[in-house]
């Protein structure tokens, strides 16, 4: 898959090899699968309960268990809490990808097309998630003390009142949203549970390091798949409308002009 982006040979572009057969396939893990929107739809319904008994008392007990838990826990948490963000697995995912270029061409090309739609989801997610952090202003659950969970000052400046949504949160549920779109056997199964714990556990420390309250982390996680999803559905649909017209279009050989073969 290279999600409509265009292959380069040389300092040439030409267009990238799409089949019926594949995007069928993609298409049943796509927001175009009916069965993948009720589960979105879904998500977001119990997002939304989960955030109002945070806003109604749970976002406090459940820190009030973070502090509880001791020091050692939260010097852990700070230890791997940024491995969350897109400034950790993005540099990261483009070094594996221009290693697999090199090594494997093909490989390399799908594996960089993907991180491209990860990465623009991120950057797209993060715009979102810090106009909303600007708007509402809630302090931090290190500023609990003064001003408890549910306070919030419209359009603050300040980092401490900036706690709702997470973007770390928003940053790994991208990346897991992403891993399971491209790779289906990897992100699904045993592979994709222990992926899907990893996760977690890494959005967890985001309230173990006191950072953010519980809701946060959930409306985080929940805009950054959402918006994953709806990118991918775009450029699929894209792709789709591409080989309808013209039907599968195949890489051309070097040195040679691109052909396409219509249908």
């Amino acid at each position: 898959m290279t999600l409509g982006l265009p292959r380069i040979h040389g300092l040439r572009l030409e267009a990238p090899c799409v089949t019926g057969d594949a995007l069928r396939a993609e298409c049943k893990r796509s927001l175009m699968n009916p069965k993948v929107r009720d589960r979105v739809y879904f998500a977001g319904v119990a997002v939304c309960a989960l955030t109002a008994a945070g806003f109604l008392g749970a976002d406090p007990w459940l820190a009030e268990r973070v502090i509880i838990a001791g020091e050692a826990w939260r010097e852990s948490a700070n230890a791997i809490t940024h491995l969350c963000s897109v400034s950790r697995w993005g540099p990261l995912g483009l070094a594996i990808g221009l290693a697999l270029l090199a090594l494997r061409r093909e490989t390399g090309r799908e594996f960089l097309a993907w991180l491209a739609l990860g990465l623009i989801s991120a950057g797209v997610t993060a715009a979102i998630v810090q106009s909303l952090k600007f708007i509402l202003g809630r302090a931090r659950p290190s500023e609990a003390h003064e001003y408890g969970p549910g306070h919030f000052l419209l359009f603050h400046p300040h980092h401490d009142f900036h706690s709702f949504p997470s973007g770390h949160s928003a940053d790994m549920a991208v990346l897991i949203t992403t891993i399971w779109l491209a790779a289906p056997r990897f992100g699904a199964g045993k592979w994709g549970l222990l992926w899907l714990v990893c996760g977690l556990t890494l959005v967890a420390t985001r309230v173990g390091t006191l950072s953010h309250w519980p809701s946060d982390v959930v409306v985080g996680a929940y805009l950054g798949g959402v918006v994953t999803l709806v990118l991918h559905a775009a450029l699929l649909r894209r792709r789709i409308t591409k080989l309808r017209l013209h039907g599968p279009v195949e890489p051309a050989p070097a040195g040679s002009r691109s052909t396409t073969t219509t249908a």
